[in-house]
């Protein structure tokens, strides 16, 4: 029986049916819940809304998440949709709920809810996957790029440990294993990434988060062109603005060229922002 203590009595307090999803995940099953509550509190609680019945055996706390939505539909959240949920960026339009229905389950309809299954032999429970997990199904779905900078998200971000990224390699594709050996973790954007890998593929080697003085950090530096990434909605902003500007100017008394990136320019538009990077480094655009 799940308990704790009250600060006050001391005396043993059992935990709501809520508080006990909550720390299984936000989902359990029936079986878990009957662990310390009887089957009449369990559809007592589903009657005053404290918790929330999915589908047969399968509750959530109340209110609704997207890891409630996936186990509705018979799975535990992953691969991207998992990501998304701990802020990592991802270049993905798919806006499916990516459930993994493990080897022998199968996805429920449910309406309005677009939803594309995995099926890993060890997805025995509906908590949602873990994030390395979830990386790995990720490769699978993404493009090798897209990946790569989901990837460093989640290492910038402390989502992943040593162990869980040496469990990654031995758990991907060569093509994607080989890319994880030129990964970091200080990429502050997935936008950085991206352009720090394209960089690297056409034979260069960025430095990254590079401090220059009077100027500060910057996210990429190749010989004297100084490369900035300003994230989806760039710095539009006219106090972000002006402190690019001073950014700018300074990095130029020091004998840099500066090249800001937008979202568009990196994502939609590369041709021509690899065309302006390689002009300003001498080199010919192939």
């Amino acid at each position: 029986m799940l308990l704790h203590r009250s600060a006050a009595s001391q005396q043993p307090v059992r935990m709501t049916l809520r508080s006990v999803i909550i720390g299984l995940g936000g989902v359990a099953r029936t079986h878990q819940l009957l662990e310390s509550h009887s089957p009449g509190e369990i559809r007592w609680a589903v009657r005053r809304g404290e918790i929330r019945r999915l589908r047969k055996g399968v509750y959530a706390a109340s209110g609704s998440s997207i890891a409630a939505e996936a186990a509705a539909c018979g799975g535990r959240l992953t691969c991207v949709s998992l990501l998304r949920l701990h802020g990592v960026w991802v270049l993905s339009d798919d806006q499916r709920i990516h459930i993994d229905v493990g080897r022998n389950g199968r996805r429920h309809e449910l309406d309005g809810t677009l939803t594309k299954a995995h099926n890993t032999p060890a997805a025995t429970c509906l908590t949602p996957a873990t994030v390395h997990d979830a990386l790995r199904l990720a490769a699978q779905c993404l493009s090798s790029e897209a990946f790569f900078a989901a990837y460093e998200s989640a290492w910038n971000q402390g989502l992943l440990s040593h162990v869980n990224r040496e469990w990654l390699r031995r758990n991907v594709s060569p093509r994607m294993r080989w890319l994880l050996t030129w990964a970091r973790g200080d990429a502050e954007s997935g936008l950085e990434s991206l352009v720090r890998l394209r960089l690297m593929l056409l034979g260069f080697r960025p430095r990254t988060q590079v401090l220059i003085p009077t100027v500060g950090r910057v996210d990429l530096v190749i010989d004297n062109v100084i490369i900035e990434t300003d994230g989806e909605r760039g710095h539009a902003d006219p106090q972000s603005r002006a402190k690019d500007l001073v950014r700018d100017r300074a990095a130029a008394a020091l004998g840099y060229r500066t090249i800001r990136l937008n979202y568009a320019m990196v994502v939609h538009d590369w041709p021509e922002s690899e065309r302006a990077i390689l002009a300003c480094l001498g080199r010919k655009f192939v």
